[in-house]
């Protein structure tokens, strides 16, 4: 096409316009032609030159044994903790991303999103995500859906996700972001603020447990050991007979109340 429009436009070059100048004039429009393109799509799902294209597997990824948790598009087969029957009110999606409206101000609305259809044990769960400024959530993995347990970290563990500069729950050790939530905390100095994309994982083999944050792995546990056990028995859960005691469960995305952010739910069996 570039070649087509040089020869047009240098046809109706008029007489007497200085020849450099009027090729620096074409330069300028040919770029805001090509600027007005469409952005190219690899084969491998990746926008050439603008990185990956967020909610879409690369053909990478699709060899290595991930799948979608979230397309972009709907809240799928999402559903509420214990209340299957509840539609959720305050998730929805816009512009690609799977969002949360705070929770308004006397309202007990409490919308813990379950994102897996069925348990899984082992598995790697790669996500991004954000708070609103001083915003508060978590990640529940290895939680049971059975009815008796009243919240999900009455079984299952929690990835704290927060802004650490300004929630309250940032001054206090192992309650900020990335960390194993009232047992471990995580390497400091690695989330970013309120209001920025985060990228992080969850890995979990046995009773192996790490957490990642933007491309730095942030902690790593056992469970059972005696680190761990001690750190139980010191927490909110050591009156809970059950917690991480499941070898399989499902992920939730916690609403804490405030508002939140996620794309690119991606997860893999081990």
């Amino acid at each position: 096409m570039s070649e087509i429009v040089l020869k047009v436009v240098f046809r109706m070059n008029p007489m007497g316009i200085n020849h450099h100048f009027y090729f620096l004039f074409l330069m300028g429009c040919l770029s805001g032609l090509i600027g007005c393109q469409p952005d190219p799509i690899r084969k491998d799902n990746t926008l050439v030159g603008n990185g990956p294209v967020d909610n879409v597997l690369s053909q990478a990824e699709k060899a290595e044994g991930w799948s979608l948790l979230f397309d972009g598009a709907s809240l799928g087969n999402a559903s509420i903790y214990n209340d299957s029957s509840q539609k959720p009110e305050r998730w929805g999606v816009k512009a690609g991303s799977l969002y949360l409206l705070p929770r308004p101000e006397g309202s007990k609305s409490k919308e813990d999103l379950i994102i897996t259809t069925e348990p899984i044990d082992d598995f790697e769960f790669a996500f991004d995500w954000k708070v609103e400024p001083g915003g508060n959530s978590g990640i529940f993995y290895r939680t049971s859906l059975d009815t008796r347990y009243e919240k999900p970290w009455h079984t299952g563990l929690e990835m704290q996700l927060l802004d650490n500069a300004l929630h309250k729950e940032g001054k206090i050790e192992t309650h900020k972001a990335g960390d194993l939530y009232d047992l471990f905390a995580a390497k400091e100095g690695v989330v970013k603020a309120g209001g920025q994309w985060n990228h992080s994982r969850i890995l979990v083999v046995g009773g192996m447990i790490q957490h990642w944050m933007n491309g730095e792995e942030v902690l790593s546990v056992e469970i059972g050991s005696d680190a761990w056990n001690r750190q139980v028995s010191k927490s909110k859960y050591a009156s809970l007979p059950d917690f991480a005691k499941f070898d399989q469960g499902h992920i939730l995305l916690q609403d804490h109340g405030d508002a939140l952010w996620f794309k690119n739910l991606k997860i893999r069996t081990r």
